[in-house]
């Protein structure tokens, strides 16, 4: 079908027009001159690990990068003035010695020993360094904990049990952008990935493949403006949705997602001994000696959860990893200890297995890498079951629908999270999949093969995740809706079959996913219990981050139901007269940091955020879009009330993942660090936010298609933003 030159203009010109603002925005991000770093020793800093007195020597040893001009160490300067060293480098070269002032940044006190600028090449040579304060004391940041077979630190000669932050920066003065050290950022980008991927693979996927992307969908949206719809639709916003993510499997460095390196653990254990971690304290560690030599060697610990931290960015430093890689040929399988993750069910992880077995005699970068892709294919059929829903909803609209799944795949946390190693993956398309199949039993009625449909996808839920229950609610509204119109129908033999059927597809579901687990020897219940304290060996490196105690749990929100529904209030809202704070310390709006900052763009560990204005912003759009959605009530209600059961549904399985989450991370008492909630779960139910934008766009009444239009191509800019921000975070 030929789509006409009024249609086309109501998609493409404002596409057009809202691209051009994106390619402004990000041409600013990508040229803006910024600070940037020439190295570092990967240590990071969890805080002081050591005080340096005047009259004492610290010294360090590293590799000093090509390009450097200055070398920095930081720490915590005393009351009085600030500390002044001696500073000593020595290079195979030359010897430098130089006095050097700290100045303070904030809190921080920073210490500079000004060198002559590295030549280009070689890209790294040996370096001593030795700091000696002169006046005053330096409390250095670092973290507790040594390399094992690397040269620790020296104070006055004695041996540190720590490792000290350092930094390689450019000549003072010097600044630079992405786009000026891009090619330096692809290069760092490519260490530790699969051999086929270098820094070409980058150019491709940010030049190519994200564009085409975006044309691609831009192309469905005006086609299914005309009022044509395609069978492929569906399969295009997946295959966009799948190349959203495979750019954050290959732009997020290795292991550096909420807890990636167990779960990588788990999936190993099954593929590797056939059983799933245990889930009691024994003699088995976490990681197999293979995955614990790359973690070692991408020097996880250095960068894991801290805002400082950066992967290695020398090609040694994965030379190193494969001389021990070689040394440990055929350990893969000496892991599957307890681990943070191991109560979870195995289906994820079985899910995702075949990957790593297809990757067996590749390194464990590539077995890595293609758990993250097969991840991001459940992450595909997530953005495709959010695009079926909105077409049930909308059939007369096939646009609203591409325009929803589009958003989806799109939304830069929700492809983050698909891109990388986690059951989130699975729990995420599991409940887009029921969500679908509720609208789809609401708009066409509850027939045999969509009761089993339902049963099925309601048993997998909780064995993807333990979250998948707290949609059990909102199914509990929509098939108690089905059958009543079923009933309603044709009585109650009309409902007969289709609950046998929903019982049967459960049962058989349940009884599948709980005799896979019971096979890899985990407990057949979709649980989430046992204790996982840890303690790490005397004088390692604390990685993995130390298991704390499994008191998460909505029981104590069940046994407390009154401080639970006010702990829940004041993250929303002001606290009331009457009620006891709660709050996290120094949280005014503790629900802006999770639903905003966290579902929107919080990458690593919760440690990648843009400014936060960038976030403000969001929640100015996100209230806009509820009231314009509002308006579209107004404008059109029997069109919502001819809907009222999905759109019900829809918002009670949003409001019952809010209230589960906030169930499991109960806080009794105020004060204690920040929220321990993540916004990201809440993708269970992106598609009622999907709902919500393109209800929104019937606000524009005629230009609703270019409002859609204009929103899609944002979150485009959104998602390039993302990781663009990434890549600036973690290489430049």
């Amino acid at each position: 079908m030929t789509v006409s030159p009024s249609v086309a203009r109501s998609v493409w010109r404002p596409a057009a027009v809202t691209a051009a603002l994106v390619l402004v925005v990000l041409a600013v991000q990508a040229f803006s001159p910024r600070d940037f770093f020439t190295g570092t020793n990967n240590a990071g800093s969890t805080g002081p690990v050591a005080t340096v007195a005047a009259g004492q020597r610290l010294c360090l040893t590293g590799l000093l990068p090509a390009g450097t001009g200055r070398i920095q160490i930081r720490g915590r300067a005393g009351p009085g003035p600030l500390p002044v060293f001696l500073a000593t480098a020595r290079t195979p070269s030359r010897t430098l010695v130089s006095p050097a002032t700290a100045t303070l940044h904030g809190t921080e006190a920073r210490v500079d020993l000004p060198i002559p600028r590295q030549p280009d090449e070689p890209a790294a040579v040996p370096v001593g360094l030795c700091f000696e304060p002169t006046r005053g004391d330096l409390q250095v940041l670092g973290r507790p904990g040594t390399r094992p077979g690397q040269p620790t630190p020296t104070l006055d000669g004695a041996p540190l049990g720590v490792r000290v932050a350092l930094w390689y920066r450019p000549p003072a003065g010097e600044r630079s952008s992405l786009a000026g050290q891009f090619g330096r950022v692809i290069d760092r980008a490519a260490l530790f990935r699969p051999g086929v991927v270098g820094p070409w693979t980058y150019v491709l996927v940010g030049l190519i493949f994200l564009p085409a992307a975006g044309l691609l969908g831009i192309r469905r949206l005006a086609h299914a403006a005309t009022g044509a719809s395609r069978r492929s639709d569906v399969l295009v916003v997946g295959l966009i949705a799948f190349v959203c993510a495979a750019a954050w499997a290959l732009v997020e460095p290795v292991f550096n997602a909420p807890d990636e390196s167990d779960h990588f653990a788990y999936v190993q254990s099954i593929a590797e001994r056939g059983r799933s971690p245990d889930t009691e304290a024994g003699r088995r560690p976490i990681y197999s000696s293979e995955e614990a030599a790359a973690i070692d060697g991408a020097q996880l610990a250095g960068q894991y959860g801290q805002r400082d931290g950066r992967p290695p960015w020398l090609a040694a430093d994965e030379d190193r990893w494969e001389r021990l890689r070689r040394e440990l040929r055929g350990s893969a399988g000496d892991g599957g200890g307890r681990s943070t993750v191991a109560p979870y069910s195995p289906l994820y992880y079985a899910l995702v297995a075949p990957a790593y077995l297809a990757a067996s005699s590749q390194s464990i970068w590539s077995q890595l890498t293609l758990l993250r892709l097969a991840s991001a294919l459940l992450g595909a059929l997530a953005a495709g079951c959010v695009f079926l829903l909105v077409r049930e909803l909308l059939p007369r609209h096939p646009w609203a629908a591409v325009g929803a799944g589009l958003l989806v795949a799109f939304q830069p946390m929700f492809a983050f999270v698909s891109g990388v190693v986690n059951n989130d993956a699975a729990v995420n398309a599991a409940a887009a999949a029921l969500l679908f199949l509720l609208v789809r039993a609401g708009r066409r009625g509850l027939t045999v093969r969509r009761a089993a449909a339902i049963g099925a996808v309601l048993a997998v839920l909780p064995f993807a995740k333990g979250s998948g229950f707290f949609l059990y609610p909102a199914a509990a509204v929509a098939l108690g809706a089905a059958l009543w119109q079923a009933h309603r129908r044709g009585g109650l033999r009309a409902l007969q079959r289709p609950l046998a059927a929903l019982v049967v597809g459960f049962a058989v579901a349940a009884g599948a996913c709980g005799g896979l687990a019971g096979a890899l020897g985990h407990s057949p219940l979709p649980t989430r219990s046992g204790s996982l304290a840890a303690t790490p060996a005397p004088g390692q490196d604390p990685f993995p981050p130390v298991p704390g105690p499994a008191g998460n749990s909505p029981v104590r929100a069940i046994e407390q139901p009154r401080a639970f529904l006010s702990y829940t209030w004041q993250l929303f809202l002001p606290r009331l007269p009457f009620m006891t704070d709660l709050k996290p310390a120094g949280q005014s709006f503790p629900a802006f940091q999770i639903y905003v900052e966290r579902a929107w763009a919080s990458f690593g560990l919760v440690t990648v955020q843009f400014a936060r204005w960038v976030y403000a912003l969001i929640l100015a759009v996100m209230i806009a879009v509820a009231v314009l959605a509002l308006w579209a009530y107004r404008r059109a209600p029997a069109a919502v009330r001819d809907r009222r059961i999905e759109l019900v549904v829809l918002a009670a399985a949003l409001l019952c993942v809010v209230l589960g989450v906030e169930a499991v991370y109960f806080r009794e008492t105020g004060g204690g660090g920040p929220p321990s909630e993540q916004g990201r779960y809440l993708l269970p139910v992106i598609a009622a936010p999907a709902v919500v934008a393109v209800g929104a766009s019937f606000a524009f009444g005629r230009r609703a298609v270019s409002a859609l239009t204009v929103a899609v191509v944002a979150m485009m800019g959104l998602q390039l933003s993302a990781l663009a921000l990434a890549l600036t975070a973690f290489y430049l």
